[in-house]
């Protein structure tokens, strides 16, 4: 064998020149993985930061906000605070949007205008100060850091209407800022606004957080009207106290917090479109009065059982209906008819109240004013019992008014169906168990419609459960129609809304 020649290299074997090449792309993939490890922590780092500016400032608007409300709270008062506005600052923006309050009772609407300080992160966080309260806003969500001092408390029917407002610097840096109160205006005459509610409406780049304040603040019901306006303002329109009276039958069912109360166990039927959310005022104190009125009977008769065939117009006092004995006709051809229940009204299977006589006086009712409860295994309707052959029906012609005290129940394993209005709100929620319950459905509920079941008309109470796949219907003529509740010799306690309105004006400076 020759010896290899001296000019010549060694050619390396393709074991040892995969070896290599392994060892390069090793070498790559390593500085590779690295460079995207250093470049994730790096992009972490940067957000954990972010997150740590935005949280502090925050909290130093919540200051802020505490600071300014103690200089809003005389005149000529004045203090400083050390502002953390981050590198970029704040802006201070005037009359950046308004508040109007409404009501009835009011001579003329309020007018409010009010300022926003801003402060906008580098990953678009918005934090913000606006007519007293911090907000929080992150895309499409808007919290509530800090709420405003707007107050409302429905058992003494009493809002507390504080707007604070801001000019001075447009641009606020990190550090001392003085503040001063300018002014205040009160709204003196507006103190009391009697049997009326009151809508206030506010225009807001930071409409979400006004809407979810609300809703904490006075329930889910409060938001009446939101209305997308140019960019991102919005309006926001919220009503506080009760609904109007002949707002009470413009659904097939009316309750304080709208279609969450409904219990559903085997489903219903029903148009979430005809559901109204909203408090109603009791009847308590007319039903307790006319039960108690001597003078108002002009007929005291025994107990309704079902023997007897009809009544005519007039007013009826009895203990009690307990119809297991036939069916009972209330004719309203030749005037109205109004029976007091003292306690209970009860209607066994196949058992009917029906009201007739509504063909040439369609304005005509039956108004059975309830002390206690309704639990009905017939039909409580108005002649011929049922949607006639043009889908129309007669709500109208039939009205039940209960007390607050008021369990109800139609079904209890039999059919059921009421063509009319019940009316029976409770101020609060209903805290007992439906003592004719006999399913979870009905349990926690102050109103109850089980299978084979039915109602066209409206229903307004503090709770209803749907067991079997009721149907509940509105009748679309009540939301115009005139209704009136009780006698007009009788009238609620008034229902008092104490407004206390106030407008500051504060001057926010750097030092």
């Amino acid at each position: 064998m020759s010896a290899p020649r001296r000019d010549q290299l060694p050619i390396p074997s393709r074991r040892a020149q995969s070896t290599l090449m392994g060892l390069v792309l090793l070498i790559g993939m390593v500085a590779v993985g690295s460079a995207g490890i250093f470049l994730v922590a790096g992009e972490t780092i940067g957000d954990v930061e972010q997150e740590t500016e935005n949280e502090r400032i925050s909290q130093s608007f919540v200051e802020l906000r505490q600071s300014l409300d103690g200089v809003s709270a005389g005149p000529d008062t004045s203090g400083n605070i050390n502002l953390d506005a981050g590198k970029s600052g704040a802006i201070a923006k005037d009359e950046t949007g308004y508040m109007k309050v409404e009501s009835e009772g009011l001579d003329e609407d309020i007018n409010l205008t009010f300022g926003t300080v801003e402060y906008v992160s580098d990953d678009g966080t918005k934090i913000a100060y606006e007519a007293g309260g911090v907000f929080r806003e992150t895309g499409y969500e808007t919290r509530v850091v800090s709420s405003p001092n707007i107050q409302y408390d429905l058992e003494t029917e009493t809002l507390s209407l504080p707007v604070l407002t801001v000019t001075g610097d447009e641009q606020l840096g990190s550090g001392d800022i003085s503040m001063a109160h300018n002014e205040t205006t009160t709204y003196a005459e507006s103190s009391v606004v009697e049997n009326e509610s009151v809508d206030i409406t506010i225009r807001s780049e930071y409409w979400r957080g006004w809407v979810t304040f609300f809703e904490q603040q006075a329930g889910d019901t409060t938001v009446r009207d939101i209305e997308q306006l140019d960019g991102d303002a919005a309006k926001v329109t919220v009503r506080v106290g009760y609904l109007e009276f002949d707002e009470a039958f413009e659904g097939s069912m009316v309750l304080p917090e709208g279609e969450a109360n409904i219990s559903s166990g085997g489903g219903g039927s029903y148009d979430d479109d005809e559901i109204v959310s909203g408090s109603i005022q009791e009847l308590d104190p007319i039903i307790n009065e006319m039960l108690e009125d001597e003078n108002v009977p002009e007929n005291r008769i025994d107990p309704i059982d079902g023997s007897e065939s009809a009544f005519e117009n007039g007013t009826y006092f009895t203990e009690s209906v307990h119809l297991d004995n036939g069916n009972v006709e209330f004719d309203v051809s030749e005037g109205n008819i109004t029976l007091l229940v003292n306690e209970s009204v009860k209607l066994e299977h196949g058992n009917r109240i029906l009201v007739t006589g509504t063909e040439d006086n369609p304005e005509n009712s039956l108004k059975i004013y309830v002390r206690e409860d309704l639990h009905a295994k017939g039909d409580l309707c108005v002649d011929p019992c049922g949607k006639e052959e043009d889908g129309e029906v007669s709500a109208e012609n039939l009205q039940i008014y209960g007390t607050s005290e008021m369990h109800g129940m139609f079904g209890s394993g039999q059919e059921a169906y009421l063509e009319g209005i019940l009316y029976a709100p409770i101020e609060g929620e209903f805290d007992e168990e439906n003592k004719f319950a006999n399913s979870n459905a009905c349990r926690d509920v102050q109103i109850c419609f089980q299978s084979n079941t039915g109602s066209d008309g409206s229903i307004a109470a503090s709770s209803i459960g749907l067991q079997g796949g009721p149907e509940i219907a509105h009748d679309p003529e009540l939301t115009d129609a005139d209704i009136d509740l009780y006698p007009e010799e009788y009238a609620l306690p008034p229902q008092l809304t104490f407004l206390n309105v106030a407008h500051h004006e504060l001057e926010v400076r750097n030092q």
